[in-house]
């Protein structure tokens, strides 16, 4: 594999079998967005007019059309709209609001290797690798094929499949870790994250942290309980992050109605030495 991967490496200038975003901007202040893959010889209809594919390739990145109904600025996608547009979806999905903040609390940056499971459609995979890549190395554990290779393929679309190693295994067994494998942190979106904590533990330095991502109040309070009952990892911190989009038209800027619902929670925990009972705190 190669530790150079890059997001967006595969689509510097616009060709065919790319996607591309067409944002088009109405003589009336709407705007709105569409999420095409360039096809030569086709033509997408737009709110502001006609934009042909074979124009975009010729033309690049950035490039703009005017008409009389207003113009289309086209650009490459982000790695948000690459994965909610454009990406192959087989499971329940953790949202770019909450995968940025994962890879944060993970203190996640280029050069590390981070243990992942469960690996889903790929796209908290794709974020973590962005954040360790290149010189780093995910190591992303599913337990259904279907979903691995949908991730696959995922992650190649993006280009970051060079960073990634997708295994096939039950991160609560760990049947699919070599004796090799040490990680700088561990990220795991799963129903019993505490089973495959206990399994990784001795993959990690002490200190290092743990991000759980997990949907119900009773998952934390299960995962509160074993870290209280001597596990070794101590809990610090649980999250909800929440995020609402703005419609900015001129004359009549509010909320939007996508914004995005309750999604999940996110614990981090840290990995911790044996206790000795009776020493410590005075």
């Amino acid at each position: 594999m190669s530790p150079g991967s890059r997001f967006g490496d595969r689509c510097v200038e616009p060709r065919d079998g790319c996607p591309a975003v067409l944002i088009a901007e109405a003589l009336d202040g709407e705007r709105r967005s569409y999420y095409v893959v360039l096809r030569q010889g086709q033509v997408y209809q737009t709110i502001a007019g006609v934009v042909k594919a074979s124009r975009v390739i010729q033309e690049g990145w950035g490039a703009v059309f005017e008409g009389r109904l207003g113009r289309v600025t086209v650009a490459p996608p982000t790695v948000t709209e690459l994965m909610e547009h454009f990406y192959e979806r087989r499971t329940q999905v953790v949202y770019p609001k909450d995968s940025g903040f994962v890879a944060l609390l993970a203190g996640l940056a280029p050069g590390q290797t981070v243990f992942e499971a469960g690996t889903g459609s790929g796209f908290l995979t794709t974020v973590l690798a962005l954040h360790v890549c290149p010189g780093g190395l995910v190591v992303s554990m599913e337990a259904r094929r279907e979903n691995l290779e949908a991730a696959r393929r995922n992650l190649e679309l993006a280009g970051l499949s060079g960073c990634v190693d997708l295994r096939l295994g039950d991160a609560r067994s760990g049947d699919a870790l070599k004796p090799e494998d040490r990680f700088d942190a561990v990220v795991l979106d799963m129903p019993d994250p505490w089973r495959a904590l206990e399994v990784l533990r001795p993959r990690l330095p002490p200190g290092a942290p743990a991000v759980v991502f997990v949907p119900t109040y009773n998952q934390v309070e299960k995962l509160a309980s074993w870290a209280a009952g001597g596990a070794p990892y101590t809990l610090q911190a649980v999250y909800e992050v929440s995020g609402r989009e703005v419609e900015a038209v001129p004359g009549a800027t509010r909320p939007s109605p996508r914004s995005l619902p309750f999604t999940g929670f996110i614990a981090l925990l840290r990995a911790s030495r044996p206790r000795d009972a009776g020493e410590g705190l005075k």
